[in-house]
């Protein structure tokens, strides 16, 4: 499996999860590229003011999706060649920019008739990068598993983005700078969000995940690991990512995330099949919606 990570978000980060995924049995492949926007640390202003000129550099990299699109092939081909990978049984994950750029990466090679990827999972898939992956996903002949929640400020299953900023004594909503910081196409709303991703999906299902953020969303047992990446994200950027009040404690992303490859790439499917099929009475799921 090939793992893309978010925007500004070092694949170590994700490393808990990752590990997780490996315990089943996969090899997963995360790439440590973009991984530093070079933002400014606000609450260590002057350690990093050296690096001003910097910063719009290191962002424009990070946010480069051909690179990452790039980096997401090449790394499929490396696992291909391997002799300890199951050729036919590649997937590919991410979350954030991540989950948007696994369904572009897809959608193309699918569009180039090449069959190497056998299944994508999406989680809080970002649907603002580019090509927007609503927009492509429809030539996807595999299965998709996108993950989403409300409770995302960032990037919800569908509305405005609700992140804030702080600056000093000041807190604002991100959604006026968006389109300065993404380019004039990119909107509040993200074209929809991952909901608008599943709506033009041939075969796909949509997990609604209960009152976990942007971040926790991707973790693992009572999600502190990526509670913790949360709180470092913060203090880089100074942006307020919410700490939904979760009424449960075990994270069920990576679970059906594991189910759903164990049926889609025929490893175990009679015991994929059932746990999915249990996902409609989980109190941890908002709602779950397959798209045929």
């Amino acid at each position: 499996m090939v793992f893309a990570h978010g925007l500004c978000g070092p694949s170590e980060k994700y490393s808990n999860s990752l590990s997780r995924l490996a315990s089943w049995g996969f090899l997963v492949l995360a790439s440590l590229e973009q991984g530093d926007c070079g933002v400014m640390n606000v609450n260590h202003p002057f350690a990093t003011l050296g690096n001003l000129f910097q910063l719009p550099l290191e962002f424009g990299n990070a946010v480069n999706f051909s690179s990452m699109a790039d980096d997401i092939r090449s790394n499929l081909n490396y696992l291909a060649s391997r002799s300890d990978v199951d050729s036919d049984r590649l997937a590919l994950m991410g979350h954030s920019m991540g989950g948007g750029m696994v369904v572009d990466v897809a959608s193309e090679l699918a569009v180039e008739q090449s069959n190497i990827v056998k299944a994508v999972v999406a989680i809080a898939p970002w649907n603002g990068v580019q090509p927007t992956p609503s927009s492509i996903v429809r030539n996807l002949n595999v299965p998709v598993l996108i993950f989403c929640s409300m409770a995302d400020a960032l990037c919800p299953c569908s509305g405005e983005v609700q992140l804030s900023d702080t600056q000093a004594i000041f807190t604002n909503n991100v959604s006026p700078v968006i389109p300065l910081l993404f380019g004039p196409q990119a909107d509040p709303d993200w074209n929809g969000g991952a909901m608008a991703i599943f709506r033009e999906s041939k075969d796909a299902i949509l997990m609604n995940v209960n009152q976990v953020s942007h971040f926790t969303i991707a973790g693992i047992d009572n999600g502190d690991d990526m509670q913790n990446f949360a709180d470092w994200a913060h203090a880089e950027t100074g942006l307020n990512f919410n700490r939904p009040d979760r009424p449960y404690s075990d994270i069920p992303t990576i679970e059906y995330a594991v189910a759903f490859l164990n049926q889609f790439l025929d490893l175990d499917v009679e015991a994929g099949q059932y746990f999915l099929d249990q996902s409609s009475s989980d109190s941890r799921l908002v709602d779950v919606v397959r798209s045929k």
